[in-house]
């Protein structure tokens, strides 16, 4: 069946105007991604990018809002009235034939985006893709939001019936700075949120406008103990070097600190031989230091929160040894639900553990109904033995947890004489065992290591009793 512009743009229309939005198929039809290009500075323009690729069904017709700040920002492309082409060079993407009928609304502070296939067809099929990028000139300085809303998305899928379905937008926000601020901190987006997951917070540090180029710099991130906790907590052996994904020539190094009770880790970070600095370790105008901090979701689908960097706490030093500030950023995310490869009822995965594995339990065995993971220890791949306590499933991207082995505390896999000891001392305060350890220890599941734990240990050392 032929579907002509108008008729998709009467449909949109009727659709907008309608109360009836719970017509709509629940299922999204597209997934539209906002991002920054550039860096944001008062009086100069940034660009906002809208990506919509790979589409669940084959669309005929899409229509979407990007709403943003007006103190903070004005678009320079506005108008769409000569025959509705000047958004045209919005447009970086767009199916072959489609048309555009967009619009902006000043006292909204919010542009229209409207797309039709032409007549006779040419959907937009799940290998193609929108791609728009909107040039703002930025006004003011602060931490300001562009949304895409998921309840403004119609989607017209390109079926018999031209079904209305519905899509899942977000927001970006772009931390803009003033001529007084140097540096700027952005929080990027990263892969989805998902329950029982390991989520990668990317942060990026751009030295803006200090010519001197940047030669140290901390902040302080913040973040919501109820969802997330970090899984690097120690920095004893510099284990939080994972953090410094891109320095000037790798040469810079970290000195960061976890404040577990307050939510936040002071970041630091200095270039290894400032007292006797060569230009190429400088941070220089317009380059940026790359940051990815690990973090285990623990809190349930539907949460959301936000990470922050206050610009009161961001603060470096220039290559005069002169004192700069710099402009913190805020990153809104949601839990997402999780696509976790372990079947459900299986074992239990709590904030980054999984536990009731039991002992000797042979690896193949392990691995056999679960989905696409395998075992790691000390980042080295394990394909053969026993499963041990402190070993790490993952699938290489989104999902990563400790393996826990119901009693085994020394990380061996079995139980033995050491298992019960070490059970005993943490009892008595004499041995401070890891969380791993703990939960291994923790036989009677009451969230804490006693003497009933140790004893059932001892009895299950010499064979009176089955750990289960």
């Amino acid at each position: 069946m032929k579907l002509g512009t108008k008729t998709i743009i009467f449909i949109l229309i009727l659709c907008l105007c309608s109360p009836f939005f719970s017509v709509f198929a629940a299922d999204n039809a597209v997934s539209i991604v906002v991002s920054a290009v550039g860096d944001a500075r008062v009086g100069e323009e940034i660009i906002i990018k809208i990506t919509i690729t790979k589409p669940a069904v084959n669309l005929a017709g899409l229509e979407f809002t990007l709403d943003y700040n007006k103190s903070g920002f004005s678009p320079t492309v506005t108008k769409n009235t000569e025959e509705n082409t000047e958004m045209d060079s919005l447009i970086k993407k767009l199916p072959n034939g489609w048309e555009q009928m967009c619009y902006h609304s000043q006292s909204e502070g919010r542009y229209y985006f409207r797309f039709a296939m032409p007549e006779g067809g040419g959907y937009l099929n799940t290998a193609e893709g929108i791609v728009l990028e909107i040039p703002f000139k930025v006004n003011a300085a602060g931490v300001f939001e562009f949304s895409v809303l998921s309840e403004e998305i119609v989607a017209i899928v390109g079926d018999a019936d031209f079904s209305l379905r519905v899509g899942k937008g977000m927001t970006v926000s772009v931390a803009a700075a003033s001529e007084k601020e140097k540096f700027s901190i952005d929080l990027g987006e990263t892969q989805a949120v998902q329950e029982n997951g390991l989520y990668y917070l990317n942060a990026t540090v751009t030295n803006l406008g200090d010519a001197e180029g940047i030669i140290g710099l901390e902040f302080a991130l913040e973040y919501d103990k109820n969802v997330f906790k970090p899984y690097i907590t120690q920095n004893d052996n510099n284990q939080m070097d994972v953090f410094m994904a891109s320095m000037p020539q790798n040469s810079w190094e970290q000195m960061c600190t976890l404040y577990e009770e307050s939510g936040k880790y002071v970041l630091r970070f200095a270039a290894l031989h400032a007292e006797s600095l060569t230009q190429s370790e400088i941070l220089k105008k317009g380059e940026s230091i790359k940051l990815s901090i690990p973090f285990y979701v623990i809190g349930t689908e539907g949460a959301v929160t936000s990470f922050k960097v206050n610009s009161a706490t961001a603060i470096g030093i220039n290559n005069k040894n002169g004192f700069i500030i710099g402009l913190g950023d805020s990153k809104t995310v949601s839990v997402e639900k999780s696509n976790s490869p372990i079947p459900a009822g299986l074992y239990d995965i709590k904030d980054g553990y999984l536990t009731y594995v039991y002992p000797e339990t042979d690896i193949g065995a392990f691995l056999q109904p679960l989905n696409g993971v395998y075992l790691t220890k000390d980042g080295k791949k394990i394909e053969s033995g026993t499963v041990c306590t402190g070993q790490t499933l993952t699938n290489g991207g989104v999902f990563s947890v400790i393996v826990v082995v119901l009693g085994d505390m020394n990380g061996n896999g079995k139980i033995d004489a050491r298992d019960y000891l070490l059970a005993k001392r943490t009892y008595f305060g004499t041995y401070e065992a890891d969380k791993g350890a703990q939960l291994a220890a923790d036989i009677n599941g009451n969230g804490k290591v006693d003497a009933r734990d140790y004893l059932l240990l001892k009895r299950a050392y010499f064979g009176t009793y089955t750990l289960k």
